[in-house]
């Protein structure tokens, strides 16, 4: 989910837009589809990387790689922020969410 939030962050040019829950939605699988990525309760990295990577090149109006590319980095840089980065990125998300539903 961090994933699909940085790629509509960086895809909007950090404005969320009206569109914004439905693309962190659609391009988030655990959201769309309820995807789990644990193989024996450990989670695995390579598959999410992957997933993410091909949602983003599929689904949202940008399709570009080097988008994609630079919103992996985003959440590289984001997940070595640690818990606090993670959490106000998330938070984020759900504000968006919650603009929505009003």
């Amino acid at each position: 989910m961090v994933r699909s939030a940085q790629d509509e962050e960086e895809g909007n040019t950090h404005n969320w837009g009206p569109e914004s829950a439905w693309s962190i939605a659609t391009l988030s699988a655990s959201l769309s589809w309820l995807e789990s990525y644990l193989t024996d309760s450990t989670p695995d990295v390579l598959s999410v990387l992957n997933i993410s990577m091909r949602r983003s090149l599929i689904y949202p109006y940008l399709r570009l790689y080097s988008l994609s590319q630079m919103c992996l980095n985003d959440v590289v840089c984001v997940l070595g922020n640690g818990k606090s980065a993670i959490l106000k990125c998330l938070l984020s998300a759900r504000e968006c969410f919650r603009k929505v539903s009003e």
